[in-house]
């Protein structure tokens, strides 16, 4: 009888420090665990870079259909077209700033926004959340 506790230490000492079986089993859950959150990160960068070129697109279309409506308010109210134009060019801009810039650079830039106004941050996030969930219902 004393023989086998001697076992069961000696094996509980090894799975302790790494060694027989239990430590080659924690080796490769760790692998594994790495391995799905290298996978989990590349996911989600990739439907990052996805959204951000989509996102790019609509606002450069939203800008071109404000030049359209611009120009036909010119007809009636000059002044005004200028104004439209003005916006539809911030957004054409915009849209070019977006699709030139990673997801980690647009990550950091809100993060200093959010740290200087943190309720329009606040706001900002409640918006985007909104446009995000109406997307995702309308793509269905």
């Amino acid at each position: 009888m004393e023989h086998s506790l001697e076992n069961d230490d000696r094996v509980a000492g090894d799975a302790g420090h790494g060694g027989g079986q239990g430590g080659f089993v924690s080796d490769a859950a760790e692998a594994v665990k790495t391995r799905a959150g290298e996978a989990l990160r590349n996911t989600a960068a990739d439907f990052a870079e996805a959204g951000k070129a989509q996102g790019a697109e609509r606002i450069d279309r939203l800008g071109r259909a404000m030049h359209g409506a611009a120009d036909e308010l010119g007809r009636e109210i000059p002044r005004a077209a200028e104004y439209v134009h003005g916006a539809a060019d911030g957004l054409e801009s915009a849209a070019g700033q977006l699709r030139g810039r990673t997801v980690e650079d647009l990550i950091a830039d809100f993060d200093r926004f959010a740290r200087r106004q943190p309720l329009a941050a606040f706001a900002g996030a409640m918006l985007a959340g909104f446009v995000v969930s109406r997307f995702l219902k309308s793509s269905r």
